[in-house]
C-alpha cells in the first residue's frame, strides 16, 4: 500500500501534470493557427475539422468545440503522465523533459492517429461542405486532404514539442515547490527513494503487459466468432474486416489483403484496450480499485459495454454506415472459393441487419471483457502471490 505521502506526491504529480498539459497544449494550438495561416486557411479550421467530425453541423461552433475538447484532452493526459512519472520528472530537468517527450508519441499513438482514421478521414465530404456554407471559404477536398496530410506528418514533431514543454513546466514546478516547502521535498525524496515502491512499479509495468496480452487473446477469441457467424448466416467470411478497412481507407476494392488488415486492427486495437483494462490491476495499492480485483468478472462485464457504446458504435455510425449508404445498394460483397462463389450479401441488405448486429456486438463486447479481465486477473495474482525476491535476500 502506498502511504499517505506517497498519494500526496502522485496527486501532486497529477495537478502539476493537469497543469502542465493545458499550458503545453494551449501552446501547440497557437502553432497549429500559424501552420493553418502558412497554408492560406482560416484560423481554427483545424478545431472545425474536429468538431464537424464529431457531428457538429456548424463550422464556427465545431472550432470552439473543437478548441475545448483539444484543451481538455491534453490537460487529462497531462494529469494522466503527470502522476505516473513522478520519479522521472524530480530528479532533473533534463529527465523530466525527455520523459515527456516520449508520453507525446505515445499520445500520438493512441490519441492523435485513431482519431484522424476513424473520425476525421470518414467525414472529408460533409467537412468541406459545412466550412464552405459556413464560412463562405471555398474549400476544396483536395486542400482540405493536404491540409491534413501536413498536420499528421508534423504531428509528431507537434507531440515532441508538447512533450518537450509539459516535461520542463511539470519538473519546474516539482523543483518550485521543492525549494519552497522543506516537508513535502523530505516526502518527495522519501517517495523516489523507496525500494519497495519502486519494485511495485515494476510489478505494475509487468500487469499492463498481462493486460496487452490478455486483450490480445480475448479480441483473437472475438475474431474467431465473428467469422463462425458469419458463416453461420450466410454473410461472406471477413465481411466485418473488408467494411471496416474501407470505410478508414475509403477504399471499394475487395481483396484477402483488406480482410487481414481488418483483423491485425482489431488485434491490435484489443491489446491496447486490454492494456486500459488491466490499470485497476496494477493500482491495487488504492482500496477502492481493490475491489475490482475481487469483482473482475463483473468488472469486465461492464468494461465491455463501455467499450461497445464508446468504440464500437460510434464507429459504426460515424465510419461504417456513412460509407455503406454511399455506395450502390445492390453491390455485391462476395466471398468466393476455388469451386465458385461461396457466398454473397448486398450492400443494402447489410444496412437492413445493422441493428442486429449492433445487438450481437454488445454481446460480443461483453464476452471480450469477460475473458480479458478473467485472464488478466489470473495473471496479475500469480505475479502477486509469488515472494519478494529482495525480502528473500534479507532474511
Amino acid at each position: 500500500m502506498l502511504s499517505l505521502g506517497a498519494q500526496s506526491v502522485a496527486l501532486d504529480g497529477a495537478k502539476f501534470g493537469a497543469i502542465g498539459g493545458a499550458i503545453a497544449t494551449w501552446s501547440i494550438s497557437s502553432i497549429l493557427a500559424l501552420v493553418e495561416a502558412g497554408v492560406a486557411l482560416p484560423i481554427g479550421t483545424f478545431y472545425s475539422i474536429i468538431g464537424i467530425a464529431l457531428g457538429m453541423d456548424n463550422a464556427i461552433i465545431a472550432s470552439y468545440f473543437g478548441f475545448g475538447l483539444h484543451i481538455l484532452i491534453g490537460t487529462l493526459m497531462g494529469a494522466i503522465v503527470g502522476a505516473a512519472i513522478v520519479r522521472l520528472v524530480s530528479h532533473s530537468l533534463l529527465k523530466g523533459i525527455l520523459s515527456g517527450m516520449v508520453a507525446g508519441i505515445i499520445i500520438w499513438l493512441i490519441v492523435f492517429l485513431p482519431i484522424t482514421a476513424f473520425l476525421i478521414q470518414p467525414s472529408m465530404t460533409q467537412i468541406v461542405t459545412l466550412l464552405a456554407l459556413t464560412t463562405n471559404f471555398s474549400i476544396s477536398t483536395t486542400t482540405i486532404n493536404q491540409f491534413i496530410q501536413i498536420t499528421a506528418l508534423s504531428s509528431v514533431l507537434f507531440h515532441l514539442v508538447w512533450g518537450a514543454l509539459f516535461g520542463f513546466i511539470i519538473s519546474s514546478l516539482f523543483r518550485i515547490k521543492s525549494y519552497r516547502n522543506a516537508n513535502w521535498r523530505s516526502r518527495l525524496e522519501s517517495y523516489v527513494a523507496d525500494k519497495e515502491d519502486q519494485q511495485n512499479t515494476r510489478v505494475k509495468f509487468r500487469v499492463l503487459g498481462f493486460g496487452m496480452l490478455a486483450g490480445f487473446l480475448a479480441s483473437a477469441c472475438i475474431s474467431g466468432l465473428i467469422f463462425v457467424v458469419e458463416k453461420t448466416i450466410d454473410i461472406p467470411v471477413g465481411t466485418f474486416y473488408l467494411v471496416l478497412v474501407s470505410s478508414i481507407t475509403q477504399s471499394h476494392a475487395e481483396s484477402v489483403n483488406m480482410i487481414v488488415a481488418g483483423l491485425l486492427l482489431h488485434l491490435f486495437t484489443g491489446s491496447i484496450i486490454g492494456v486500459i483494462i488491466s490499470i485497476p490491476f496494477a493500482l491495487r495499492d488504492f482500496r477502492i480499485l481493490s475491489v475490482i480485483h475481487k469483482y473482475a468478472p463483473i468488472y469486465g462485464l461492464i468494461c465491455g459495454l463501455i467499450v461497445w457504446a464508446f468504440l464500437f458504435v460510434p464507429v459504426t455510425f460515424w465510419v461504417i454506415m456513412p460509407l455503406l449508404r454511399n455506395l450502390d445498394q445492390d453491390q455485391l460483397i462476395v466471398q468466393q472459393t476455388p469451386v465458385g462463389t461461396a457466398s454473397s450479401i448486398t450492400v443494402g441488405k447489410l444496412l437492413s441487419i445493422n441493428d442486429k448486429i449492433l445487438i450481437g456486438a454488445l454481446v460480443f463486447n461483453m464476452f471480450y471483457g469477460l475473458v480479458a479481465s478473467i485472464i488478466i486477473k489470473s495473471m496479475a495474482g500469480k505475479l502477486v502471490s509469488q515472494p519478494n525476491p529482495i525480502q528473500k535476500v534479507s532474511l
